[in-house]
């Protein structure tokens, strides 16, 4: 998606091996413990600072992705002028992305939308007709990041079932991952957005439910499971009601 404006840019992969550096093992530390202040889930990684964690030939694969700034859990909004210019920034990035390689997020709660600007970013860029204007009041740029469970169209292509020829599909199969939509929304709302997810793509409805949860009559989300499955509608597909 490095082609893309609005999304992060890919620079360099490498493949190196041995036990974490101090510096890697102190921003492991300070990440958990900022987690735990926000009342937030900690690293899934093992801790880095035991050796019992990992052997010394242990394989890692270091990404170099372009600084996106901060991402909007932190960041302080300051005006509505910001607020119109990150809203649009993310929306016209996922639509040409849509366009580009029929791509979903599928995980765009605020964490994983950066924002970059300068010390006076808060500031209403000066300009002569400021209501011709309709984007870049202010000199912020937003990024797009984190594909864990993204959908797009690769470039290569594969045989269809008629013979043909269509896009290899790049997605994560979250049926296999069920605890994504079973998460408490009360301490991480993301993962309502999860729910609402799945039920846009099924019933192009979030508001229909899927699981059995708290304050959820489970005859119909039983009922709405199995209209699920006969709607054929799978995570390879193309659902971009799912973006919104």
């Amino acid at each position: 998606m490095t082609n893309v404006p609005g999304f992060t840019n890919f620079r360099d992969i490498e493949v190196v091996r041995g036990r974490p550096a101090k510096a890697f093992v102190a921003a492991w530390q300070d990440f958990n413990t900022a987690q735990r202040a926000a009342g937030r889930s900690e690293s899934v990684l093992a801790d880095p600072g035991l050796e019992s964690s990992y052997e010394d030939d242990q394989l890692w694969a270091a990404i170099e992705m372009q600084d996106a700034g901060e991402d909007l859990e932190r960041f302080k909004v300051e005006n509505v002028f910001q607020s119109w210019d990150i809203f649009w920034g993310v929306a016209l990035a996922l639509a040409k992305a849509e366009k580009y390689a029929r791509f979903e997020h599928r995980d765009l709660h605020l964490g994983n939308i950066c924002v970059r600007g300068t010390k006076n970013s808060g500031r209403v860029s000066e300009m002569s007709s400021p209501a011709n204007r309709n984007l870049n009041f202010t000199p912020i740029e937003t990024t797009v990041i984190d594909y864990t469970l993204s959908r797009a169209d690769l470039e290569e292509t594969v045989q269809s079932e008629d013979g043909g020829s269509r896009a290899r599909v790049a997605y994560s199969d979250l049926d296999k991952d069920r605890a994504l939509f079973e998460g408490d929304g009360e301490i991480e709302y993301q993962y309502e957005i999860y729910r609402h997810m799945e039920s846009a793509m099924h019933f192009n409805d979030p508001l229909r439910t899927l699981d059995h949860r708290k304050k959820v009559n489970r005859e119909a989300a039983r009922k709405n499971r199995s209209a699920a499955h006969r709607s054929g509608k799978t995570w390879e597909g193309f659902h971009p009601q799912t973006n919104l």
